[in-house]
Formats: C-alpha cells, sequence, structure tokens
C-alpha cells in the first residue's frame, strides 16, 4: 500500500513540475521539443487570422513565440512578459508554442 502511495505521489509531482526557466540566449536546438520557461519583452506583435506572432527580446537575445488567438490576454508591445511553451524550429529558426503567457 505504501509503495502505491510512492508511487502516486512521484507521478503527481513530476507530472505538476514547473517548467524549467532560461534565458533567451540559453534556448538552443537540444531543447526542441522541451518546455521552457523565459521572460522577455514584446518587441513586436503580428495578428494572423489564429495566431499571434509575438517577438520577445531580453537583454541576451530574442525569440518567436507563437499564440494560438484562443487566448483573450491582451498584449502590446513594449509589455513584459512570462512564456511557458515547447521549443520548436521553424525554417531554421527556434520558437516558442506558447502554452501559458502571463503579463506584469
Amino acid at each position: 500500500f505504501i509503495s502505491l502511495i510512492g508511487t502516486w505521489i512521484i507521478i503527481y509531482v513530476s507530472e505538476t513540475g514547473e517548467a524549467p526557466f532560461y534565458e533567451i540566449k540559453d534556448i538552443n536546438e537540444d531543447l526542441v521539443d522541451s518546455t521552457i520557461r523565459t521572460k522577455g519583452n514584446i518587441e513586436r506583435i503580428t495578428d494572423a487570422p489564429t495566431i499571434k506572432i509575438i517577438t520577445i527580446s531580453d537583454s541576451s537575445s530574442k525569440i518567436t513565440v507563437i499564440l494560438f488567438n484562443e487566448s483573450t490576454l491582451e498584449l502590446k508591445e513594449d509589455q513584459n512578459v512570462e512564456t511557458i511553451g515547447k521549443v520548436t524550429k521553424y525554417k531554421d529558426q527556434l520558437e516558442i508554442i506558447a502554452d501559458q503567457i502571463k503579463t506584469w
């Protein structure tokens, strides 16, 4: 019985653990298909019919973040955001497909 409870706790913790934080400059091809967390300032927002293409930067670099338009979050340029999402590669460039974006 105790083994079952221990196994359940391990599974629960592994599934609810927080995504690791990376500065934008540290995001590399080894992280493709990994879920990460990063912070930055919105430089540019491009609206398309089903997605928003957001360029964020920190003091080290910049990256493109893709956000599907189901989000009702109001975003604007020069706003600080924290992004949690999966690192992907598109046309030889790394980008993040956002699961969550938080502003502050």
